[in-house]
């Protein structure tokens, strides 16, 4: 039984070990679809149009100012 504590300490006193260290199973990730209804994809298609007229008018906008300071 010596032999046996004689040959743990041999082997623990000199390596160390990570108190912190755990095994991790890595799991594939799921990723779900949702499907969304007409009426909220109308409404999202109304809100990019808007928003595409503003970046248009922007555009035009800094154009014309550009002309302006050239």
């Amino acid at each position: 039984m010596s032999d046996l504590c004689k040959d743990f300490e041999k082997r623990f006193t000199n390596a160390w070990f990570s108190a912190d260290w755990v095994e991790v199973e890595v799991k594939p990730q799921v990723t779900q679809v949702s499907h969304k209804d007409l009426a909220t994809l109308q409404a999202e298609l109304d809100e990019i149009r808007v928003n595409m007229e503003n970046v248009v008018q922007k555009q035009l906008r800094l154009a014309n100012l550009a002309k302006l300071y050239n």
